[in-house]
């Protein structure tokens, strides 16, 4: 029987768990995850706005047929192919590793707050909650400050609320749809600052165009994402921000028997964006490379193709931004409260997705399939990935 373990009960780590269980009843299957709760990041801004959230356990999310341990991974051997947990002698061994630990924030200031992990959206809320009115600058006009700009003004109508970027805003959306988002934000009284180098300081956020001192009650960092270390600590190849380097077909360079997915994964030249919805299709197809590994088959590189981008403004309105298979934006897009509800039956299938995995016997989960890789192709040559070209 074949030991299979996965670091890592997100979306990717969940998916790949409920997969594999059905897959072959010759898996000993094994999840280990720090949390006994599953949290539903894409969700994190409202509860930053004082919106109650749902717990899910984990062990309500997997298949019967998985061993869920809630434990701290410390060290990842892989040459020996052993995993040391925090204050426990005992190593676990495998035969196969789904690497699916995810990313949080990288927070260039202890004066900054966030909303990439629960207990951070927490830790704003109950400040913000503290304070009858005040003003909060979202440094990064992202998918997220976006979101979150729109769902604390909403909540907290009497908080004067801005976004600043060091970019241009919008940028990967149509003309239409950054016109949409301006319109809102002069509707919601949200203050927009872009194309604007500043640095973080004690006092503020100093902006070197104007040499001026921005002030404010709160600073709240929505950009800089990092994954965990462990990997770089393993002797696995990384990136800056501790993605593992991986074959089209998410196998880690240089380990056979290790696939990694999620945030933590890294192809070059690839068009894969953080975030659920390449997380979750990459945890199943991590489960089914493994499920031809250990047949004898050879792999199969992943593949994926965008749709839309959905943004929620506020529990009311929205945005869908439609785009091609590698994401890039199209000149359509849908707005308001259909847009809202669009964005909200995305949110409520993620979980759907992963109970109807865990529940039925046959596959439930499926995604578009485009080539991944934008402009050129690579292949697995003396462990590295080289140009075809």
């Amino acid at each position: 029987m074949k030991k299979i373990v996965i670091l890592g009960a997100g979306y990717a780590g969940l998916m790949a768990a409920n997969r594999l269980a059905k897959l072959s009843r010759n898996y000993q299957i094994q999840l280990i995850n720090e949390s006994e709760n599953f949290i539903e990041r894409i969700r994190n801004h409202e509860y930053s706005a004082g919106k109650e959230l749902r717990t899910n356990k984990i062990r309500d999310l997997i298949s019967k047929r998985v061993i869920f341990t809630q434990a701290k991974v410390e060290c990842l051997d892989a040459k020996n192919q052993t995993i040391s947990i925090a204050n426990q002698n005992k190593k676990i061994t495998y035969d196969y590793l789904i690497y699916a630990l995810g990313s949080t924030a990288n927070t260039k200031s202890e004066s900054s707050y966030s909303v990439n992990t629960l207990w951070k959206a927490d830790e704003l809320k109950q400040v913000i909650q503290a304070k009858k009115a005040g003003s909060l600058w979202i440094l990064g006009a992202g998918l997220t400050g976006i979101e979150l700009a729109t769902e604390l003004k909403e909540s907290y109508p009497e908080w004067k609320i801005g976004l600043l970027d060091q970019k241009p805003f919008a940028k990967n959306f149509s003309l239409k749809a950054r016109n949409y988002f301006l319109e809102t934000f002069y509707k919601m009284q949200i203050d927009l600052l872009e194309n604007m180098e500043y640095r973080i300081q004690e006092n503020g956020i100093y902006l070197n165009k104007t040499k001026t001192l921005l002030e404010a009650d709160l600073f709240v960092q929505t950009f800089g994402f990092q994954c965990s270390d462990l990997g770089r600590r393993s002797d696995l190849q990384v990136n800056e921000k501790n993605q593992i380097l991986v074959e089209p077909s998410l196998r880690a360079l240089e380990f056979s028997n290790i696939f990694v997915a999620g945030d933590s994964a890294f192809v070059e030249g690839s068009s894969i964006r953080m975030g659920c919805v390449t997380a979750m299709p990459m945890g199943v197809h991590a489960a089914e490379m493994i499920h031809r590994c250990a047949n004898d088959r050879e792999v199969q590189d992943f593949s994926f193709g965008f749709a839309g981008r959905c943004i929620s403004l506020g529990r009311k309105s929205g945005v869908i931004q439609l785009t091609n298979s590698l994401d890039e934006p199209q000149p359509r897009m849908i707005g308001g409260k259909l847009a809202a509800f669009i964005k909200e039956l995305v949110c409520k299938y993620t979980v759907f997705s992963i109970r109807l995995e865990r529940s039925f016997p046959f596959r439930t989960y499926f995604w578009p399939k485009e080539k991944i890789l934008k402009e050129q192709d690579f292949s697995l040559n003396s462990g590295k990935l080289t140009s075809l070209s």
